[in-house]
């Protein structure tokens, strides 16, 4: 126990990685590389109060794991009967008190460092200038995306309205030329005078039209 109020205890953690393996070339070979499974325990003396994020980083570097520590956490494993429980432990969580309050059985609790799920990223194990960084990237990309979608619907509509009118064009084109082929002319028609005639002893009304 040290005059802050923390202590220090030791620890257990999982290590269940893929990890690259590149071997130099000799002469004229090409570079080897080979991926493995790791799948190890490490002891670690830590204090109270190390946070999760920094036992991730620590172990990444130990192993020249060389990702982005974001796309790593530290889980929790829980067996308190034939079914396993998981969680996350959020990055300022401090992994040796969550050891001694759930007792030296492994089968209570067990810390397993992996990979996030995908998609799933660990924001709290960046610093302040990488997530304001992150930031201005995600504002831009919002940008770009708005703009895309304005110009998308803008194009759409222009080539909307040039069909209507294309539509609107060839129908006043049919129209002027059934004028000019099939159409009817249309006479008038004038009422000049009645001529009465007589024809075998019939009278009749007759119209002339010109």
């Amino acid at each position: 126990l040290t005059l802050n109020g923390s202590f220090t205890g030791v620890i257990k953690v999982w290590v269940r990685l893929k990890c690259s393996m590149s071997v130099p070339s000799q002469g004229m070979r090409p570079r080897l590389c080979s991926s493995y499974q790791l799948d190890t325990a490490m002891p670690l003396h830590i204090s109270s109060s190390t946070q999760a994020h920094d036992i991730v980083r620590a172990l990444l570097s130990t192993f020249g794991v060389t990702g982005n520590p974001g796309e790593f956490a530290l889980f929790e494993h829980r067996e308190p009967s034939d079914q396993v429980y998981q969680r996350k432990l959020e990055g300022s969580e401090r992994p040796l008190l969550l050891r001694i309050c759930a007792g030296p059985s492994e089968k209570s609790l067990s810390l397993v460092l992996k990979e996030n799920s995908p998609g799933e990223i660990n924001w709290e194990a960046f610093t302040e200038p990488e997530l304001r960084n992150f930031l201005h990237i995600l504002q831009f990309e919002e940008e770009e995306h708005i703009r895309q979608i304005v110009e998308g619907y803008a194009c759409a509509r222009d080539h909307l309205q040039e069909a209507l009118a294309s539509i609107t064009q060839t129908d006043m084109t049919h129209v002027s030329e059934q004028r000019h082929q099939g159409a009817p002319r249309i006479q008038k028609s004038y009422k000049l005078r009645y001529v009465r005639s007589e024809f075998e002893g019939m009278s009749d009304l007759t119209t002339m039209n010109w």
